[in-house]
């Protein structure tokens, strides 16, 4: 699970009811994260990170890919922004009402809800029981 900016922290989540922390990666500038088999992908500001967590409790940086993300955003004095803060706004919804009848919604890495037309072809998602929902538009 990642807590953006900080960095990742490894559950054990085999029971859901009562996850229990494993250990925490720290990783100034993260955001997103991807596990594949025994792989972390993340970032970390421009950087991409590939870490081992076969040991969870002994994670290894396999990797580090400079500038992957090289889009750099800058202020109106031309120094570049390291570090963004997000307000969470949430609104609860009645997912079973005619406004959302046999509607698909895609929402971004934040679950932010995006509009349907700026989804790219490519995009892969999936459906949960409560609402029409589709995957991540996560950058890595």
């Amino acid at each position: 699970m990642s807590e953006e900016n900080y960095g990742i922290h490894i559950l054990d989540n085999r029971d859901p009811e009562n996850p229990i922390a494993v250990n925490f990666i720290p990783i100034p500038g993260n955001k997103d994260l991807i596990v594949k088999g025994d792989y972390l992908l993340t970032d970390r500001y421009y950087d991409l990170l590939v870490i081992d967590i076969q040991e969870p409790r002994q994670p290894k940086l396999l990797s580090r890919n400079q500038e992957v993300f090289p889009v750099t955003i800058k202020n109106n004095d031309g120094e570049a922004l390291l570090e963004f803060n997000y307000e969470e706004v949430t609104e609860k919804v009645d997912c079973q009402s005619f406004l959302f009848s046999n509607q698909t919604f895609f929402f971004d890495d934040n679950d932010v809800l995006i509009a349907p037309a700026t989804v790219p072809t490519s995009f892969a998602g999936s459906k949960s029981a409560d609402c029409a929902r589709a995957g991540s538009l996560s950058r890595i």
